[in-house]
């Protein structure tokens, strides 16, 4: 009785750990710069120690990606060819950090759990962004809430949302709760004024449909899947047709999105003098090259000689290139579409709404990563979901094909026993004859 007292109590305190972990990668901002120092040193140990608990089966889960193990290594090793070593050597110790701690996560915890886990860290967050209800000081006043930037927040909204309506439509008994939260989330996605967002918070429910027809048999499925492919193309092209009116009247924004083509072209040229490895982690930022953007775009507004390493190209993709080169972009683009066929796969598979969060969260990302940093190779709870969901996928696909090889050998069994049964039945009855 003390010994399963004692393991609810471990069992409670490493939630309690890895949910304090959880929200502080969401928003390091919110603790103050004392408090966040300190924890952000012990949050090393913190994962450490996770690690070192169930160590053997880290190791399987890290390991069934193999795409993210290279990644991994070229993050830890590109110290050697960073433009600004002393920076990267810093940044390097917090992307591994949140890259490990994701593997722990999905170690530790089903997809089910993780999404019950998030629900509640999402849902302090969003509480706390209420309360704590700050603003830009520029872009027009916009809700950061207890986040850095609006972007920020509105993402991080996007993805509480969709958890809180999954919640209301598989949890009876916190019905009522998951949608509160889910009127809260929204709200606070619309007063952020991060537009971007709102298109891919429409798109996130434009998806729940598609939930509705893969769970239909066969034919039926693939009718319903096939007039949404449909309607879904008619849109686009509708869209793309009207793109510059939507841009600019709809959504505020110029044909250039608020000035971030102009910074992809020049960081582009840039990556392209270091094609292969690029700058390193965070080696691209305050470096020599860095400058004909910093002059010549409007970050010369925004950014000083004491924020350099804070700007980015606000696109994730482009700044996997600048940080690793194409090598980097290359596995991470592997890693990216075996996880997007994975997860599609399991969905397809089994059509729970677990697979299903899996699919759309993924989706988000993708999307968000187009037009902000954050997403891939940081210190952000983002990160830490992709990574999760791109180890867990890979688990359960390794699961899904042990019990088909598992069941195949059954079947295998049991019809040479019934062919062993029957030679000897007819041996014994042509004996008898």
């Amino acid at each position: 009785m003390k010994n399963k007292l004692l393991q609810q109590w471990l069992n409670f305190l490493e939630t309690l750990v890895i949910g304090l972990l959880l929200f502080y990668f969401i928003s390091p901002s919110f603790f103050s710069h004392l408090t966040g120092k300190y924890f952000d040193a012990v949050s090393y140990l913190l994962v450490a120690i996770l690690i070192i608990c169930y160590w053997k089966k880290f190791i399987y889960v890290i390991t069934r990606d193999l795409p993210l193990v290279l990644l991994l290594g070229m993050v830890a090793t590109s110290i050697y060819w960073s433009a600004l070593p002393e920076i990267s050597s810093i940044t390097i110790k917090a992307v591994l950090r949140t890259i490990l701690f994701a593997a722990c996560v999905a170690t530790r915890y089903t997809i089910a759990e993780q999404m019950k886990l998030l629900t509640w860290i999402f849902g302090i967050a969003t509480v706390l962004s209420l309360i704590f209800h700050r603003r830009e000081i520029y872009n027009n006043a916009a809700f950061i809430g207890i986040f850095a930037y609006k972007n920020y927040l509105a993402i991080h909204m996007v993805l509480a949302a969709m958890l809180f309506l999954l919640a209301a439509f598989g949890n009876r008994r916190f019905r009522y709760l998951a949608l509160t939260g889910l009127l809260m989330a929204t709200a606070l996605l619309f007063l952020s004024k991060g537009k971007g967002c709102y298109v891919i918070f429409l798109i996130s429910i434009y998806l729940l449909p598609v939930h509705v027809f893969v769970k239909q048999q066969y034919k039926l499925r693939i009718v319903l899947l096939t007039s949404l492919v449909i309607v879904s193309s008619i849109i686009v092209f509708l869209l793309l047709i009207n793109l510059q009116t939507i841009l600019v009247d709809v959504l505020g924004k110029n044909t250039e999105f608020n000035g971030r083509t102009p910074i992809w072209s020049l960081c582009i040229e840039q990556a392209l003098k270091r094609p292969w490895l690029g700058y390193g982690i965070s080696g691209f930022w305050g470096s020599r090259e860095s400058i004909v953007i910093l002059r010549t775009t409007w970050a010369k507004n925004h950014v000083s000689v004491d924020t350099l390493q804070l700007f980015n190209s606000h696109n994730s993709y482009i700044e996997v290139l600048l940080q690793l080169g194409f090598i980097g972009f290359f596995l991470y683009a592997v890693n990216l579409l075996s996880t997007f066929t994975r997860v599609i796969y399991l969905w397809m598979l089994n059509p729970t709404i677990e697979t299903f969060w899996m699919f759309q969260t993924v989706i988000i990302l993708f999307l968000f990563n187009f037009t902000d940093n954050g997403g891939i190779l940081s210190r952000e709870t983002i990160w830490i979901i992709y990574v999760s969901i791109s180890l867990s996928s890979a688990v359960w696909i390794q699961k899904v094909k042990i019990n088909r090889q598992l069941r195949k050998h059954h079947s295998y069994e049991y019809n040479l026993q019934n062919a062993t049964l029957e030679k000897l039945y007819e041996n014994k009855s042509n004996a008898n004859k």
